[in-house]
C-alpha cells in the first residue's frame, strides 16, 4: 500500500490546466502536458523539472512515452500528433490524418506502432518508423475518448462517448467485440497485463470491470 506520510515532492510549477501525466517505463521520470504548448519531464525522486519541450501544438490533450523512453508522442485539438526525441528535444515528425481533435495516443508494447483516437469517431494506427498511417478503425458513433494496446500488442481497446467499449484486431483492423453496459459517456479504459480483464470509467459515475 502507499504511505501518505512518505515525503514526495509536490509539483506546482504550472500556469495552465494539466491534461495528462505518464510515467516512463523505468518509473524515474514523469511526463506531463497541459493546455498550453509545452510538455515537461520531471524527476520523480526530487520533483525537479528535467526538460521542457515547446511543441507546435495548442491545447495539448495527451502525451505518452514510448516503452524504451526515447520518444514522446503528443496530441492536441489541432488534429495533429507530434513525435519528439527525448534526448535532443527535437521533433521527429508530425502525423496528420485525423479530421478533428485528437484525444489520446499510445505506443504499442514493441514501440513499432502508435494508436490514436479522436472526436472524428475514428481510431488510427501509425507506423512509428515511417510515420505512415496504416489503418483507420471505424465503428464508434461518437467521440473516441481513450485507447490502449493489449500487452501482447495484438489488440486495441477503445472507449467512446457512444457508451461502448470496442476491441480491435491490430493486424486486420477488424472489430472483434463490443462491450455495452455503461449508461453514460465512457471516459477511460485500460487492460490488465495478463489481458484477461478490462476496466472502464464513465460519466455515469461507475467503474466497470469486464472479464
Amino acid at each position: 500500500m502507499y504511505d501518505s506520510n512518505e515525503r514526495y515532492p509536490v509539483i506546482e510549477e504550472f500556469s495552465s490546466v494539466i491534461t495528462s501525466i505518464h510515467f516512463s517505463s523505468d518509473s524515474k521520470t514523469i511526463l506531463s502536458c497541459s493546455s498550453d504548448t509545452a510538455i515537461r519531464l520531471w524527476d520523480v525522486k526530487s520533483g525537479n523539472e528535467i526538460k521542457v519541450i515547446y511543441t507546435k501544438l495548442e491545447n495539448i490533450t495527451d502525451a505518452k512515452f514510448s516503452f524504451d523512453g526515447k520518444t514522446i508522442a503528443v496530441c492536441s485539438i489541432n488534429k495533429i500528433i507530434e513525435l519528439w526525441d527525448v534526448e535532443s528535444g527535437v521533433m521527429i515528425r508530425q502525423l496528420i490524418g485525423h479530421l478533428n481533435e485528437v484525444k489520446a495516443v499510445v505506443f504499442s508494447p514493441d514501440d513499432s506502432l502508435i494508436a490514436s483516437c479522436s472526436s472524428d469517431c475514428t481510431i488510427r494506427i501509425w507506423e512509428v518508423k515511417s510515420g505512415h498511417q496504416i489503418k483507420i478503425l471505424n465503428g464508434h458513433s461518437d467521440w473516441v475518448r481513450d485507447i490502449t494496446f493489449s500487452w501482447d500488442g495484438k489488440t486495441i481497446i477503445s472507449c467512446s462517448f457512444d457508451k461502448t467499449i470496442r476491441i480491435w484486431d491490430v493486424k486486420s483492423g477488424s472489430e472483434l467485440q463490443k462491450l455495452e453496459g455503461h449508461i453514460g459517456d465512457i471516459t477511460g479504459v485500460d487492460i490488465s497485463r495478463d489481458g484477461m480483464t478490462i476496466a472502464s470509467s464513465s460519466f455515469d459515475k461507475t467503474i466497470r470491470i469486464w472479464g
